[in-house]
């Protein structure tokens, strides 16, 4: 064997060693949330706007028993167990990646800074290999523009906005997949979720 052979094989044998290990690493877990900023980028990988993608901010506020709504002067009634890790709300344009939203009635916007009625709450979820509710341990899930987001003792599940769910950390930001949390189905994909 010459020795530009020799050379060419040993390179291709270290790049398959680096590739295998990279294959068997497993993804790191995500981050806690905690308050604060965040840099929200959603990509469409279904529905009817597949391809899109909407980036903007999205504010997490930790909850107080003493919360209320300066619109209806409601103090905040959990009625899940307890409170959700966070509230908050996003101006993310969410048409871009037909995220399944509903206007009015008792949803919530996604951009209600109303504690009692948040655009935005984190809760956690049991999230296995099917998906969410199909076993396995619990993610940090974040709630956007649903009825569960009500903090006034309603305790709605269904309808639409969509949820969240927290699978790894790439090294800068939590990501992971978004669907309907609800009964209306359009967009689905993946999501990153950076820290500011």
């Amino acid at each position: 064997m010459t020795r530009w052979a020799t050379s060419v094989l040993l390179a291709v044998c270290g790049a398959l060693s680096n590739w295998r290990a990279l294959a068997d690493t497993k993804p790191e877990q995500p981050k806690p949330l905690r308050p604060g900023a965040y840099s929200l980028s959603l990509t469409a990988t279904e529905g009817s706007r597949q391809g899109g993608v909407a980036e903007g901010a999205l504010m997490l506020v930790a909850p107080r028993a003493t919360d209320t709504s300066p619109r209806t002067g409601e103090r905040a009634k959990d009625t899940r167990s307890g409170a959700p890790l966070f509230y908050g709300w996003t101006g993310v344009n969410l048409t871009l990646v037909g995220a399944p939203m509903c206007g009015g009635n008792h949803h919530p916007s996604p951009d209600s800074q109303d504690p009692v009625y948040p655009g935005v709450v984190v809760i956690r979820v049991p999230y296995g290999p099917g998906g969410a509710f199909t076993g396995g341990g619990e993610v940090s899930t974040v709630l956007v523009g649903t009825l569960s987001n009500l903090r006034n003792g309603d305790g709605w599940t269904d309808g639409c906005g969509f949820a969240m769910y927290m699978l790894t950390w790439d090294g800068q930001c939590n990501a992971g997949k978004w669907n309907e949390w609800g009964l209306r189905k359009d967009g689905r994909g993946t999501f990153r979720l950076c820290p500011r």
